[in-house]
C-alpha cells in the first residue's frame, strides 16, 4: 500500500471510531426506567424535542425571533445558514441532549437530518477539557480508543484534509468561565476566529449569549425555548394515544399554572404525562416541590413493582446523596464519580438502588490526565453521574435545607463546604428551581432564602415564586400574588432576561387563575407583534403574553417606533379581548393620524375602552365614533396642523 492508501485507511478507521464513541454516548442517555418501561419498544429512545427558534435579520438589535419547524432545520433553513451557529438555552432545556442527537444522526446517516454531506463531525463537551488547549489532543483523549495507533499530527492532517468538517461544541459557557480572570485561549478560540481549520462549520451550545468578539464569522443564533403551550400540546398528542386522557392532561395543565410553568422543562412534562396517566390526583399539586416529591416516590414504587419485591423501601435518609449533589452543583467535586468512591460515600446497596431507579446512571469516561505518564492513561473507566440536572437541584436543595436548619439550632455540622461562599458563586437565575425546592422542603428556610435573593435583578417575581412553594393553602397563594401585582406596576421590558420575563408571565398566569385584578401592566420596548389567531402578544424574547382577563390598564412603550394601521389594529384587537381592561396607552410611538376601522371602533364604544396616545409630552385620546385623535381636556379633535406638528416633532426626535 502506498502512503495515500494508508492515510485513506487510517481516516476510515478514525471516522469509524468517532461514530462508535457517539453511539455509546447516545446510548448512555437512555430514558429513566420509569419512563422507558412504559413506552412501546419502537418509541424507546425517541428524542424529546424542545421548542426552537432562530433570530432572523442582519443584527441582534433589529432581528426578531421566529419559530423553526424542528431541530433538523438547523441545517436546512436558510435563515440560519452560516459557518457558525450558536444554540442558546436555559438550564434543563436540553442543549446537551440536542448536540448528542446531532452527532448520533450523523453516525447513522438518519433520513432527513441533512448531515449526509458531512464527512467528519467532531462532538466535544468543552466542560470536560480541564485545561487542555489542543483540540487534536482532546479528540485523541476523549473520542478515540486507547489502542488506536494515531498521533496528534495525523489527526491534524486528517481534519485539514477534510473539506466537509463540522464541530459540535457543547458547554461553551463552562469553557469560557473556566478561567474567568484570563482571556480565553487555545484551539477552540482559534477555530472560532478562523485562525485554524477555517474551512470547518461550528455549532456551539451555551447557556449564556455569546460575545461576538470571540468570532470572526457573523453568527446565527438559535434558541431552545423548552415546552411552550404549542410544544406541550404536540408532545401530549404524540405521547398519549387515549383521546379522553389526552384532554384530561391538557385540562389539568390549564387548571394548574404552577405545574404548567414547571412543565416547560421537557423532561418534567414527560414525567408529568406518565404519572398523570396513573394518578389523576396529581393535578391537585400546586407547588413544584410536592410534584417532585411525588415523582421520586413513583420512581421508587415503580422499581418495587418491577422487581416484585415488597421489601424495597423508599429511601428517606439520603444525606450523603444530598451532599454529593450540592458539591456537584457548586463545582466542588465534579459531575461524575467512580463507582468505588460512591460505594464508600453511599453504600453499595444504596448506590445500586439509585442506579436501578434511574436517578443516577453509569457512563464510560476517558479521564483527560493533564500529565503524561509512562502508562496508558486514556483507558475508559466506568463512572456514575446524576441522570438529569433536575435531580442535582432537588437533592442539593435538601442538603442546603439540612445545613440551614442545623445552623438555626446551633448544631455544628461537619462539612468541607462553605455554604455561603458556594452559593455566592452560583448564578441565581440559573438555579431558580434549587431555591424554590429549598423553600418548599422546609418553609422555615424560606425567609432566609428570600432575604438572600434580595436586590438582584428580577428578585421580586423570583421571591414570590419561592414563597408560593411554602404553602398548599389557596388563600395564602392569593395573598402572595396580590401583594406583588397590587403594590407596584408590573412590567415586561426589553432589558429583562428571558428568565425574568418568564417568571413574570408565570406570576400573571397564577394571578389570572385566581382572578386577581392587575392594576397596570407595562410593556417597555418589549412588544414584537400580535398573534391574532392565538390571542397573544409576542414579546421581544419570543415568549408570549396571553389574554389578560383581570388587567385594568395596558401601557405600551416603543421609543421611536411608527405603527401602521395593521399593527395598531392588531394591538387594539388584543386589548378588546381582555375582559376587564379599561385603558390601553401608547407611549413614544407614532400612531396613524386617523383610524377608520369601523368594526374595531364599534367594539371600543361597546366596551368603553379608552385608547390614549403619548407621542411626546402631550396626551391624546381616540374618539371611537369618528376615529380621530382628541385633546383629553375638552375633547376637541386635533387640527391637521396640530397633527402635522406632532408627526414632524416625533420624527425629528427619533431620526
Amino acid at each position: 500500500m502506498d502512503l495515500v492508501d494508508i492515510m485513506s485507511e487510517i481516516k476510515k478507521q478514525f471516522i469509524r471510531h468517532l461514530k462508535g464513541t457517539y453511539k455509546h454516548l447516545y446510548d448512555n442517555l437512555q430514558t429513566v426506567s420509569y419512563l422507558h418501561d412504559a413506552l412501546p419498544s419502537e418509541d424507546r429512545g425517541t428524542f424529546i424535542e424542545s421548542g426552537i427558534e432562530c433570530l432572523s435579520g442582519t443584527s441582534e438589535k433589529r432581528g426578531k425571533w421566529e419559530r423553526l419547524e424542528s431541530y433538523q432545520a438547523i441545517w436546512s433553513d436558510p435563515r440560519v445558514k452560516s459557518k457558525l451557529r450558536v444554540i442558546e438555552g436555559d438550564p434543563l432545556f436540553g442543549k446537551t441532549r440536542l448536540t448528542l442527537q446531532i452527532a448520533y444522526e450523523w453516525c447513522i446517516c438518519a433520513q432527513g437530518s441533512n448531515l449526509e454531506q458531512v464527512e467528519i463531525l467532531i462532538h466535544l463537551n468543552l466542560g470536560k477539557f480541564m485545561g487542555i488547549t489542543s483540540i487534536y489532543e482532546s479528540i485523541k483523549r476523549l473520542l478515540l480508543p486507547s489502542d488506536f495507533n494515531i498521533d496528534i499530527n495525523m489527526i491534524k492532517h486528517i481534519l485539514n484534509d477534510t473539506p466537509s468538517l463540522v464541530f459540535v461544541l457543547d458547554s461553551y459557557d463552562e469553557y469560557i468561565d473556566s478561567e474567568p480572570t484570563a482571556e480565553p485561549q487555545g484551539d477552540v478560540l482559534a477555530i472560532l476566529k478562523e485562525d485554524i481549520l477555517a474551512h470547518s462549520e461550528v455549532i456551539l451550545a451555551t447557556r449564556l449569549p455569546c460575545n461576538q468578539e470571540h468570532f470572526s464569522t457573523p453568527k446565527k443564533t438559535i434558541r431552545l425555548t423548552g415546552f411552550d403551550k404549542l410544544k406541550q400540546n404536540q408532545y401530549i398528542h404524540n405521547d398519549i394515544k387515549n383521546t379522553g386522557l389526552m384532554e384530561i392532561i391538557k385540562e389539568s395543565l390549564l387548571e394548574n399554572p404552577v405545574i404548567e410553568g414547571f412543565c416547560q422543562v421537557p423532561f418534567v412534562l414527560a414525567i408529568y404525562t406518565r404519572i398523570t396517566q396513573e394518578n389523576e390526583a396529581l393535578k391537585q399539586f400546586n407547588t413544584i416541590t410536592r410534584f417532585m416529591q411525588k415523582v421520586i416516590l413513583c420512581f421508587h414504587e415503580h422499581l418495587k413493582q418491577k422487581l416484585y419485591n415488597k421489601h424495597i423501601t423508599y429511601v428517606t435518609d439520603h444525606h450523603s446523596l444530598n451532599e454529593l449533589a450540592f458539591k456537584s452543583l457548586t463545582g466542588c467535586d465534579g459531575h461524575c464519580w467512580s463507582k468505588e468512591k460512591l460505594v464508600q460515600v453511599l453504600g453499595r446497596d444504596c448506590l445500586g438502588h439509585y442506579l436501578r431507579i434511574g436517578i443516577l446512571r453509569e457512563l464510560d469516561v476517558r479521564p483527560p490526565h493533564l500529565q503524561t505518564t509512562g502508562t496508558d492513561s486514556s483507558l475508559t473507566i466506568r463512572q456514575v453521574t446524576f441522570y438529569h440536572n433536575l435531580f442535582v437541584l432537588w437533592y442539593a436543595a435538601h442538603y442546603f435545607v439540612d445545613f440551614m436548619v442545623s445552623k438555626e439550632r446551633d448544631v455544628e455540622q461537619p462539612t468541607e463546604i462553605n455554604i455561603s461562599e458556594s452559593l455566592d458563586d452560583l448564578n441565581r437565575s440559573d438555579f431558580q428551581h434549587f431555591y424554590q425546592f429549598a423553600c418548599g422542603i422546609n418553609p422555615k428556610v424560606a425567609y432566609q432564602v428570600v432575604h438572600y435573593l434580595q436586590g438582584f435583578e428580577g428578585s421580586e417575581a423570583f421571591k414570590k415564586l419561592c414563597l408560593l412553594e411554602q404553602s398548599n393553602e389557596i388563600h395564602r397563594d392569593v395573598d402572595i400574588i396580590k401583594e406583588l401585582v397590587s403594590s407596584k406596576d408590573i412590567h415586561l421590558a426589553v432589558a429583562d432576561t428571558r428568565l425574568l420575563q418568564r417568571n413574570m408571565l408565570h406570576i400573571l398566569a397564577i394571578a389570572s387563575h385566581y382572578k386577581i385584578t392587575i392594576p397596570r401592566l407595562l410593556l417597555l420596548e418589549s412588544l414584537q407583534s400580535v398573534n391574532i389567531s392565538g390571542n397573544e402578544i409576542v414579546l421581544n424574547s419570543g415568549l408570549c403574553l396571553p389574554i389578560q382577563n383581570y388587567l385594568q390598564e395596558l401601557w405600551i412603550e416603543l421609543d421611536g417606533v411608527e405603527l401602521n394601521v395593521t399593527r395598531f389594529k392588531s394591538v387594539l384587537s388584543y386589548a378588546l379581548n381582555c375582559q376587564t381592561l379599561t385603558t390601553v396607552a401608547f407611549s413614544l410611538i407614532l400612531l396613524p393620524i386617523r383610524f377608520d376601522e369601523k368594526d374595531i371602533l364599534l367594539q371600543l364604544q361597546e366596551k368603553r375602552l379608552t385608547v390614549l396616545w403619548y407621542p411626546s409630552l402631550m396626551r391624546y385620546s381616540l374618539n371611537p365614533r369618528s376615529g380621530l385623535w382628541e385633546h383629553t381636556t375638552g375633547q376637541i379633535a386635533l387640527s391637521p396642523e396640530e397633527l402635522e406638528r406632532e408627526v414632524k416633532m416625533f420624527r425629528e426626535l427619533h431620526q
